[in-house]
C-alpha cells in the first residue's frame, strides 16, 4: 500500500529538474516526456519546472519553455553551481513545500549538509555491489562522528524483490 501511495503522489506531482549553470542538457533528457510519470506524458500534462542558474543559455531555456516547461532561475553560488537552499527556497516561493528528490550521492550530500532533509526513502536491492558502485551519499566533510545527520526508521515495505525503508530525521 505504501508503494502504491508513493506512485499516486508521484503521478499528481510536479516534476522538477535541476540543471547546472552551463545548462548543457546533460540533466534535462526526458524533461518534456515525463520518465517518472509514464511514457508519453509531457510537460504540458504534468507541470514541469527546470531550476537553473540565472544567465543560463537563453536558446535552451526558450526551447524548453516552448514545450511547456516553466524555467525557474536562481542565482548561482560562489562555485558557479546552484545551491540546494537557493533552489528549494525558489520552489517554496511557488508553493512547493514538499519535494521528492531523486539523485546521486552529490545531491544527497548537498541536501544533508544544508540541513534540508526531513525524511529519507531508501530503496535497496538484495545484492552487494561493493567498491565498484557509486556512493549513495557523497562526502559530508564532518569534523566528528557526532555531527552525522541521524534518522530513525518509521516504515519498512517490500517493493518487489527490493526493500524500501523510510526514515525520519531526529533532533528536530
Amino acid at each position: 500500500a505504501a508503494l502504491q501511495d508513493h506512485r499516486d503522489v508521484r503521478a499528481r506531482a510536479r516534476r522538477v529538474e535541476v540543471v547546472d549553470d552551463q545548462f548543457d542538457g546533460s540533466r534535462t533528457g526526458g524533461v518534456a516526456e515525463q520518465r517518472g510519470v509514464g511514457p508519453g506524458r509531457t510537460a504540458r500534462e504534468v507541470p514541469t519546472w527546470v531550476v537553473t542558474a540565472a544567465g543560463a543559455d537563453t536558446a535552451k531555456k526558450k526551447a524548453l519553455a516552448a514545450l511547456g516547461v516553466e524555467i525557474v532561475e536562481v542565482p548561482a553560488g560562489p562555485d558557479g553551481r546552484i545551491e540546494a537552499k537557493t533552489a528549494l527556497a525558489a520552489l517554496g516561493l511557488r508553493g512547493l513545500t514538499r519535494v521528492l528528490v531523486e539523485g546521486g550521492g552529490t545531491l544527497a550530500a548537498a541536501l544533508l549538509k544544508a540541513d534540508l532533509v526531513d525524511r529519507v526513502a531508501w530503496f535497496h536491492a538484495p545484492t552487494v555491489l561493493g567498491g565498484e558502485g557509486r556512493p549513495a551519499v557523497g562526502a559530508l566533510a564532518l569534523a566528528a562522528l557526532a555531527e552525522m545527520p541521524r534518522f530513525a526508521p518509521v516504515a519498512r515495505t517490500a517493493a518487489g524483490p527490493d526493500g524500501l525503508v523510510t526514515f525520519r530525521r531526529l533532533g528536530r
